[in-house]
């Protein structure tokens, strides 16, 4: 999995939550959109890093946005097809369009509560992890 969020509160708060449910995925973190692109460009190029099964991506990045990345991820057909979810604190109605005409998966608000997130990570284990499935990288 490779999480994309620029708030290390918000990244500890997943990874804790993860952990409350038992699930233990190999999560890479970037908080910029260079970051995530090098990232996944890298495991493009060697073996050693597996291609993430899953992106999470904050909405509001410096310098760029959720938006951007799933725009290049889809532009761009050395990519391999993977599901996105947007986490984000945005409600905005056009936001939540937007995501998904982008070809996002599933938009996500974060919790306004921390001890809610384990309820999230747990609907992200059982569908993404226990019920869907991704094409080969």
């Amino acid at each position: 999995m490779l999480l994309v969020e620029d708030n290390p509160g918000d990244v500890r708060l997943l990874e804790e939550a993860f952990s409350e449910v038992n699930f233990d995925p190999e999560v890479h973190t970037a908080s910029t959109w260079d970051d995530a692109i090098e990232f996944l460009t890298g495991c493009l190029n060697t073996e050693s890093t597996a291609y993430p099964d899953l992106l999470l991506l904050d909405l509001h990045l410096p310098r760029s946005s959720g938006f951007t990345i799933i725009r290049s991820l889809n532009d761009d057909p050395k990519f391999p097809p993977r599901p996105i979810l947007l986490l984000t604190t945005s409600d905005d109605e056009a936001d939540v369009r937007r995501g998904y005409d982008l070809g996002a998966s599933a938009y996500i608000e974060k919790p306004n509560d921390p001890a809610e997130y384990a309820s999230l990570a747990k609907a992200v284990k059982e569908f993404w992890f226990e019920r869907a499935r991704v094409p080969p990288a």
